[in-house]
């Protein structure tokens, strides 16, 4: 699904800055891992992917 899809807005283009929060892609967060750590105002998150695909966030 492309960022269009997600959003309702266009695509976003090298010349052309768009307001709004970035989308990311979960596998590029992961980077071919199942977990990843997140920092967040001092405190350590960690972002699972499930045998199932879906995504959990815990502290």
């Amino acid at each position: 699904m492309d960022r269009e899809a997600i959003t309702g807005r266009g695509k976003a283009t090298p010349d052309r800055k768009e307001p709004g929060p970035r989308c990311v892609k979960v596998s590029d967060l992961l980077a071919g891992e199942r977990e990843v750590l997140l920092e967040h105002d001092g405190q350590l998150y960690h972002l699972r992917l499930t045998a199932n695909g879906k995504l959990i966030l815990t502290k």
